[in-house]
Formats: structure tokens, C-alpha cells, sequence
């Protein structure tokens, strides 16, 4: 068992958010997969240092190289390379020291600054009978050194608190491949029993392992809505799916469409505006625990001139000293900033019931989603356009106010209550809003 920090992140009592030292934290994750072979020491602390200015409180990172990451000026490997013609990339029996201490100065400056690491163990190209290392088969960790390698990841990490994200943009298979994933899994928790755990999954995927999702060593729950031209709805959609499964736990989306991303593989990019939607969609449909945001030249640590491996589906990133400003990150900060100070830390989804537009005019979207706050009595609703809303009865008999998600100014809507429910005019809201309602004695 390894020594660590005290203020280990928890699952609360309710088994659908997080505490940390004792209070409410929400899992607000930035996503840099390749801190570990692409920016310098300046860079790194440079990026984490505004990061923390903005609020988040976790980032995602890969141990491992990511396969499609930018090009690098940096070489380093986390083990020997092969090269005596058997195909493989890595003797992954020699491992690298001055990598994996790399590795734990990375996450240490993550702690330092008051965030939580959270660290892919098994990125899926490592792993064999998954979608991506059967076109990079090169890449599998040979079951022989598999252990190994997961006891000296979880060594570099461990002291810095970390959350395990046992495995990567993965697939279930076959019985091999879950295999390395419940040895992931056993490893991180015998080493370091107050680490979470939990699987980031492919694009779009609902579907666990049965054995994995019932595992006493899986913390929570995670999924990836994607980037492709397809996912505007899978943020809301998958929320609910996940929010249905059994044993119930927390639920992140932590990998919500990037800021600069191609809409896979069409070429126009998702705005600050689209992935803001899909944060609010998720959170008030059961990912209430927390949300990942991304910049299309972070993740990858891109660099203006240096080669890109998935510009056909992603389009080439814009240098990470650019995407370092995108003005989503600081949306994300703030619905963290909203979630705390109204105190949203126990969502529960709810049903908008009979609710409608106004007279004349379609029935509310999918889009709109809503949440019950049992500790605040709120009732909170993302609207991801202006509309004059008609709600039921059971909605009437609250104080309501609009926050316009896009100048984060509040204003106190127009409100007519009858018999049936309650009509809000959409006033002079021109940007995507939260409506956030009140008992009236509160």
C-alpha cells in the first residue's frame, strides 16, 4: 500500500456525486491526454496555472503516449524501443526511469495547484481485441509484463491522490481485453485503496462489461458523448442511460464534443456555444457528479507545423497556445461557479412532464432538460434557445429566475401563473439560459 495525500476525493453518501474533505467537490476535468510527451516543464505549469484560475478542479491525462497525439519536439519513451524486427513498439520489460518520474512530476504539479490527476492506466491501443490495437497491434503490453506495468503507473501516481481511469477510449471485446481491464482495476485498488476508479469508454458507448460494471473495485461511471456530426443528443441521451444502470453511481461525461473539433469527419469545428450545451444537457440529465471539457490543440499539445495522425475525423487542432484561450473553458468554470453557489450538488433529472411552448408554437425540444435539487428545493432548466415556456402545474408556484449562459447576466423573467401551469417569457434572451426556480418561501 502506497502513502498518500489525506484529501482523497469520496463518493457521497448518496452514491451519485463526490465529497472531498468532507464537502460537496464536482468533477470539473480538463482534458491534456498528452502531458506526458508533448509540453515542457514552462508549458505545463503555464497551462495548469490558468486552469486552476478558471476553476477546474480535476485534469485528465494519459500515462501512456497517445497514439494520435501531435507531433512532439520532445523525445521520450516509457520504454525501450524495439528493434529487432518482431513488430513490436516497446520491450515493455525495460521500462524508462526518467519517463515514469516525468510522470510523477506531471501529476504532483497537478495537486499542487489544488486539482485531482486523473490518469489513464490503459489507453485501448495497449490492449489487446480492441478497436484500436488491432490497427496498431505493435502497441499490446504483452500479458507477461502487464502487471509490472501497472504496479510501477500506479507507483508514479499514487502520491499525488490520483482518480484511476483504469482504461481509454475502449471496447469490450472479448473476455481477454476485460481481462487486462479487471487487472487494472485489482492493481490500482490493492496499491491504493482510497484512489476511484473508473473506465472511459469509446465514442457513444453505453455498454459495460457485466462484469466490470458489477465489480466492487469500479467507482463510478463515465462515458464519452463524442464528436461527431451525429452527437448533439448523445450528451442528454447517454446521461439517461447510465443513470438507469445498476449498481447506481456516480456519473461524469468525460468526453463531451471539444472546442475547435471537427464535427467527425464533416470540417466545420464545434463552438464555445455547442460544447457549453452539451455540458448543461449532461449535468441536468443524471451527469450531475461532473463534466470534462476540451480544446482542439490541448488534448493533443499541438504545435503549429508539427504532423497530426486524425485529421481526416478531427481536423488539424489549432496550436495549443491557442486553444489554451478558447473561451469555453471559462463557461465550463462557470457552471461549476453556478453548481456551488446554488448549492446543485445532489441533481436529479426530471421529467418536464406535460410542459410546451407557448400558444402557436412547437412543442419544447429534446434539448431543454431539467433537474430537482432535493437539499435546495431548486428546480433548475437549460433552455439551449430563446422560447416562451409553458410548464405544468407542479411548476407554477415557483420564483423564477433567468441566467443568460452567454454574458452570465441574471434577470427575473416575465411569469404568468393560472390553473394549469405557468407560461415565462423569454424576454430579451438571445443566447442559451438556465431557468432556476425557488419555493417562494425559500
Amino acid at each position: 500500500m502506497i502513502e498518500t495525500t489525506p484529501d482523497r476525493v469520496e463518493i457521497a453518501r448518496d452514491n451519485r456525486h463526490f465529497t472531498r474533505n468532507g464537502r460537496p467537490w464536482f468533477y470539473l476535468a480538463d482534458t491534456a491526454w498528452s502531458t506526458m510527451t508533448n509540453p515542457t516543464d514552462q508549458e505545463w505549469d503555464r497551462y495548469l496555472d490558468l486552469r486552476a484560475e478558471q476553476g477546474f478542479t480535476a485534469i485528465q491525462v494519459n500515462i501512456l503516449p497517445q497514439w494520435d497525439r501531435s507531433g512532439s519536439a520532445i523525445p521520450i519513451e516509457p520504454f525501450a524501443v524495439q528493434s529487432d524486427g518482431t513488430g513490436t513498439a516497446y520491450d515493455f520489460s525495460r521500462p524508462n526511469t526518467e519517463y515514469f518520474e516525468l510522470v510523477t512530476r506531471r501529476t504532483a504539479a497537478i495537486t499542487a495547484r489544488g486539482m485531482v490527476p486523473v490518469v489513464v492506466l490503459l489507453w485501448c491501443d495497449f490492449v489487446p481485441d480492441t478497436w484500436a490495437s488491432q490497427r496498431m497491434p505493435g502497441n499490446i503490453i504483452p500479458g507477461s509484463d502487464l502487471e509490472a506495468y501497472l504496479e510501477l503507473a500506479v507507483k508514479a501516481t499514487a502520491p499525488s491522490a490520483p482518480i484511476y481511469m483504469v482504461s481509454g477510449d475502449t471496447d469490450f471485446q472479448t473476455d481477454r481485453s476485460v481481462a487486462y481491464y479487471q487487472l487494472g482495476l485489482e492493481v490500482a485498488k490493492r496499491l491504493d485503496p482510497q484512489g476511484l476508479t473508473t473506465l472511459h469508454l469509446n465514442g457513444e458507448k453505453v455498454e459495460i462489461d457485466e462484469r466490470l460494471q458489477q465489480s466492487e473495485l469500479l467507482d463510478f461511471y463515465n462515458y464519452q458523448s463524442g464528436h461527431s456530426a451525429s452527437s448533439t443528443d448523445k450528451p442528454y441521451l447517454m446521461a439517461q442511460a447510465f443513470f438507469e444502470k445498476k449498481p447506481a453511481r456516480p456519473i461524469v461525461n468525460a468526453e463531451p464534443c471539444y472546442e475547435g473539433h471537427a464535427r467527425g469527419p464533416m470540417s466545420q469545428r464545434y463552438s464555445a456555444y455547442e460544447v457549453r450545451r452539451a455540458a448543461w444537457q449532461s449535468v441536468l440529465s443524471g451527469a450531475s457528479a461532473g463534466v470534462t471539457y476540451g480544446a482542439h490543440g490541448i488534448w493533443s499539445w499541438h504545435r503549429e507545423g508539427l504532423p497530426f495522425k486524425a485529421v481526416n475525423f478531427a481536423g488539424i487542432p489549432y496550436p495549443w497556445d491557442t486553444a489554451i484561450r478558447f473561451e469555453g473553458a471559462w463557461d465550463y468554470g462557470y457552471l461549476k461557479t453556478v453548481i456551488q453557489e446554488h448549492g446543485l450538488f445532489d441533481l436529479v433529472p426530471v421529467d418536464l412532464g406535460s410542459a410546451g411552448s407557448a400558444p402557436d408554437s412547437p412543442a419544447i425540444p429534446d434539448g431543454f432538460r431539467a433537474s430537482f435539487s432535493k437539499s435546495t428545493g431548486l428546480t433548475v432548466i437549460y433552455l439551449p434557445f430563446p422560447l416562451d415556456l409553458s410548464l405544468p402545474k407542479e411548476f407554477a408556484d415557483l420564483q423564477w429566475k433567468r441566467v443568460d449562459l452567454d454574458l452570465h447576466r441574471v434577470a427575473t423573467p416575465r411569469v404568468v401563473s393560472g390553473n394549469d401551469g405557468c407560461w415565462i417569457s423569454k424576454g430579451e434572451q438571445l443566447s442559451d439560459a438556465l431557468l432556476i426556480g425557488a419555493e417562494k418561501n425559500q
